[in-house]
């Protein structure tokens, strides 16, 4: 368990980038923003 932080342009650039997340495999993701994009 953990986090990690991304830049991503807006909520839509953040899900891409998510999917290519290696930890995916081993369950699922929550995406939240840390400040307003």
């Amino acid at each position: 368990m953990g986090y990690t932080i991304i830049q991503a342009a807006d909520i839509s650039a953040a899900q891409e980038i998510a999917q290519t997340c290696p930890f995916l495999d081993m369950g699922d993701i929550e995406l939240a923003e840390l400040i307003q994009m």
